[in-house]
């Protein structure tokens, strides 16, 4: 089914605002809801038009504004809506769903909204880590059959996929996770994948971040029951820092750099020698935006992950985002790799 957002607000034009319907489209998604487009309007006056051509492209319409919305949208439809919670209504126009988040609105009623869409559908999602949908194009293009809907949509480091259709969608979830078993991720994010194997196998984990400054810890810790197996993180910035608390070697930090193969693998090990974790994952990397030599261009990121007593694996990823975007990436890109060395002791960056 195709779903279309309507966000009205000079302030989001003006960039004054932050518009909150990215979470939507991807709840949408979530769904099975193929959102075809996006619009912002400046003002509530224009609403009327855009909603009636809206509706004529799509089955289920967003629109989110101010309190004064539902009243304007009300009164020229000529119905009443069914209000499913506190500012946000409902209204059914030829078998097609109208929705007016009016100010504010609590994920519980928005999920609400959402949950009143599934009507007689089934529906599922997973996840694909470390995969473009290039990468998997040709298999989805062999799964698609009458009746069911797939939709794709990519994250840093992930795609996620979901399955809707007027039948189980479980057969064709499993056939992803049998063509890509070391990839993919059943419902639920990455870091939770992470605390049930890291918890099951009784492992422990620590950390050494340089350019991601703890963002690989924050991810993990933000669970509940991180305690049951992550033990800490060193925020190693510097050099001296990286010699002082990794036993780093000097000539390695002289010869290879701070940003090298060489460096990360050298984390991973001190933290090996400096504690007794299980696993342990190191970071290093120019995220920019300046910094950059023409032999290590900005975006150039090391990730090592460790299995004690076993071979390290490392590589480099290579980043075009900003600072922000290419610090996400490499969390992503670190976390995904920990993820399939655990659940799957299989290599991903060597």
């Amino acid at each position: 089914m195709v779903a279309e957002i309507l966000s009205v607000g000079e302030d989001l034009l003006l960039g004054l605002n932050k518009d909150q319907s990215m979470g939507l489209s991807q709840a949408l998604a979530r769904l099975g809801f193929s959102v075809s487009r996006h619009t912002t309007l400046s003002s509530v006056e224009k609403i009327r038009e855009a909603v009636q051509e809206a509706l004529d492209r799509s089955s289920v319409v967003f629109v989110m504004g101010n309190s004064l919305i539902c009243d304007k949208i009300s009164s020229f439809l000529g119905q009443i809506p069914k209000q499913l919670g506190e500012s946000i209504f409902q209204f059914l126009i030829e078998g097609k769903f109208l929705i007016v988040c009016s100010g504010e609105v609590e994920n519980r009623f928005l999920e609400q909204a959402l949950n009143s869409l599934k009507r007689d559908r089934f529906l599922g999602s997973c996840s694909l880590c470390l995969l473009r949908e290039k990468d998997v194009a040709f298999f989805f293009k062999e799964l698609q059959t009458d009746g069911v809907e797939i939709v794709c949509y990519p994250s840093p480091g992930f795609l996620h996929i979901t399955f809707a259709s007027n039948r189980p969608v479980e057969p064709f979830i499993n056939q992803v996770a049998q063509k890509f078993p070391s990839y993919f991720l059943q419902e639920g994010s990455l870091e939770q994948a992470i605390h049930q194997e890291m918890i099951r196998r009784k492992k422990t984990l620590g950390l050494a971040e340089s350019c991601t400054g703890g963002a690989v810890a924050a991810c993990l810790t933000k669970l509940p029951g991180a305690s049951q197996f992550f033990s800490g993180s060193v925020v190693t910035y510097s050099n001296d820092w990286k010699e002082r608390f990794l036993g780093l070697k000097r000539d390695t930090l002289l010869q290879k750099g701070a940003v090298s193969l060489e460096t990360v693998q050298q984390m991973v090990l001190g933290l090996f020698a400096e504690t007794e974790v299980d696993y342990a994952l190191a970071v290093s990397g120019l995220v920019g935006p300046s910094s950059g030599k023409e032999k290590m261009p900005v975006g150039t990121i090391y990730i090592a992950v460790g299995k004690r007593g076993e071979k390290v694996d490392a590589g480099r990823i290579m980043s075009s985002l900003d600072r922000l975007g290419s610090i996400e990436l490499t969390v992503q890109t670190a976390l995904s790799a920990l993820w399939r060395r655990i659940a799957h002791n299989t290599f991903t960056l060597s």
